[in-house]
């Protein structure tokens, strides 16, 4: 064997190359493992580092101590179990290939499943050490009640991450106790995501043990309340927030500022029934965000919009904001409201260094070339703009193609756009390139919402979109048009042809 494969570090660069370019099942790593001892111990790290299921433990023990059998409801599921007590020596090989497991992801992929006697069996080892010792990472998809005993087994001192996609209806109390001695069974917990609740109690309970936990940067969950908000808030590795505002706890009504927190916070996600609750909320924070994400559960209406993005002039630092993301979770059209127009939008403008702006409120829009010129002016740095993606303007204006120049001038970064186009008078070939040889190269996805173009416009359109936009290869409407389908396969031909 050559000298260098005697070095731990070569060895590893080796395997990781193997696993990158390699497919799901990597039969290659296996045989690396039982090509020498040189290779094994890497080899092995690598094949078990990640499992979507634990099959494969029960599978390494000899045939005649598990089986596998179909669900008798799902002819894809299979369902394993042990047959006999495990012997001292099936435990050392299980744990010898537990150990190595360093994420484990459960339930989301039901093909390969242990019963509820194996899960038992997997909860009790033979021994006082954690049969998963060095589990970093969890992500438990099941539903089950006891199945979510696990959870007792499975975490240790080294697991530091935590996501829980489902909550049961069924769940109470008892699986709260569950989640409840993960505190001192994971004292390094840094990130974790849990799902909706649906219940104020339980609610509490989850506040209670999020409270329990002083080394978290990532929260994703329900409802908090105000005594775990200045918790976090304390948290000085907390980076990233997500969470419900409930409008019925003291946290909505609440004005007291947040002093001294949240000063390592980077990315905030507020989901609220009302935009003037998370206006307030905004009111006591003076925090450097980078993206802020706002989710109203219903509307918001044209006049809640302004008041909101002047108070994020006030909570924000203007100079590190660079996304903004406001939608509504139960997508209604504002039909009695007033249209939102390059007044309500200007608050914006005192953030220089947006890169992204997401805005669906499901209000109208009245916004021409000159308004969206304006605006662009401020965020020379933008990548991406999308106002209205679900709804369109639903209005007669709009930014007439000749306005895209200008437009792509000031943002040369802009490579998603989403507006919509006024085709109206635009029927002829210019005879003279209009950006004078000028190609914005970063454009990559255009859509045009719920604009309408003539016949007679398909062929401008698309020699235009070419000229300027070389390298458009999507674009999207929300009409469904035909016409536009036809327009957007005009745009390679003539690129080709240039």
């Amino acid at each position: 064997m050559h000298r260098a494969l005697l070095i731990h570090e070569i060895l590893c660069m080796i395997v990781d190359f193997v696993h990158d370019n390699s497919w799901v099942f990597n039969p290659t790593l296996a045989a690396l493992a039982r090509t020498c001892k040189a290779f094994k111990e890497p080899a092995l790290d690598t094949l078990w580092f990640e499992l979507d299921d634990l099959s494969p433990l029960a599978r390494c023990l000899p045939r005649d101590s598990w089986k596998g059998a179909r669900h008798p409801s799902s002819s894809y599921e299979e369902i394993y179990s042990f047959t006999r007590p495990l012997t001292e020596t099936e435990w050392c090989t299980l744990q010898g290939y537990a150990r190595r497991i360093r994420v484990l992801e459960l339930g989301y992929w039901p093909h390969r499943t242990f019963d509820e006697t194996g899960i038992r069996v997997l909860c009790n080892p033979p021994t006082t050490d954690p049969l998963f010792p060095n589990i970093q990472v969890i992500t438990w998809c099941h539903t089950t009640r006891e199945r979510l005993s696990f959870l007792r087994t499975l975490p240790g001192l080294k697991t530091t991450c935590l996501t829980i996609t489902d909550w049961d209806t069924d769940w109470g109390t008892g699986e709260l106790a569950t989640l409840a001695t993960l505190t001192t069974r994971c004292p390094e917990m840094k990130t974790v995501q849990l799902p909706e609740l649906g219940s104020i109690q339980l609610n509490n309970g989850i506040s209670g043990i999020l409270c329990g936990w002083v080394n978290l940067t990532d929260v994703s969950c329900d409802v908090i309340d105000e005594p775990t908000l200045l918790h976090l808030g304390s948290l000085r590795s907390l980076t990233s927030l997500s969470f419900v505002l409930e409008r019925h706890y003291a946290l909505g009504r609440s004005t007291l500022p947040f002093v001294d927190m949240f000063t390592s916070l980077s990315s905030l996600t507020v989901t609220t029934t009302r935009m003037d609750d998370i206006r307030r909320l905004m009111l006591r924070l003076h925090v450097q965000l980078k993206s802020l994400t706002v989710v109203v559960n219903h509307g918001p209406e044209q006049r809640e919009v302004k008041p909101f993005l002047l108070t994020l002039g006030q909570s924000c630092n203007q100079d590190h904001l660079e996304s903004v993301t406001i939608s509504h979770r139960h997508p209604t059209l504002q039909t009695t409201c007033l249209p939102l127009t390059i007044d309500d939008f200007s608050p914006l403008a005192f953030f220089g260094n947006l890169k992204e702006i997401f805005i669906d409120t499901g209000c109208q829009i009245e916004l021409d070339g000159s308004d969206i010129l304006q605006l662009a002016s401020a965020w020379p740095r933008l990548t991406t703009l999308s106002l209205n993606s679900q709804h369109g303007w639903r209005t007669d204006t709009g930014i007439s193609p000749l306005d895209l120049l200008p437009l792509v001038r000031k943002c040369t970064g802009l490579g998603h756009l989403t507006v919509m186009l006024n085709t109206e008078s635009f029927g002829t070939i210019p005879l003279d390139r209009p950006g004078g040889g000028f190609s914005a190269h970063s454009l990559r996805y255009l859509d045009v919402l719920d604009s309408q173009i003539e016949d007679g416009s398909v062929g401008p359109l698309a020699a235009l979109l070419s000229d300027l936009f070389p390298k458009l290869r999507y674009i999207n409407h929300w009409r469904g048009d035909a016409t536009w389908h036809r327009r957007a396969g005009c745009i390679p031909a003539l690129v080709a042809a240039r």
